[in-house]
């Protein structure tokens, strides 16, 4: 299986979501483009079966990590994502 997704509704300059796999832990990155704002609702069935603790960094004011949430998610949780332009978020999936 392939240890890599990639969101098909990216796109150059609009926003990038791009999801890597190593061993049983996921990483999630999520870059904004111009967008002033872009609300997504991130979908998280890459991550399989079973339940996973995230850690989620977001940069809820302009150049500040200000913010860090921890919540217990499956493939079928909905994360949702409030990006400012040229903003983004991290996450740490893991089992």
């Amino acid at each position: 299986k392939d240890p890599r997704s990639c969101d098909a509704h990216s796109g150059i300059g609009e926003l990038a979501l791009v999801a890597r796999r190593s061993g049983a832990v996921w990483f999630l990155a999520a870059l904004n483009g111009t967008a002033s704002e872009n609300v997504r609702t991130l979908d998280l069935s890459f991550l399989g079966a079973g339940s996973y603790r995230a850690t989620v960094i977001t940069s809820p004011s302009p150049h500040a990590l200000a913010r860090r949430e921890m919540t217990d998610v499956t493939a079928q949780t909905k994360l949702t994502a409030e990006l400012a332009s040229g903003d983004g978020l991290v996450a740490w999936f893991r089992p």
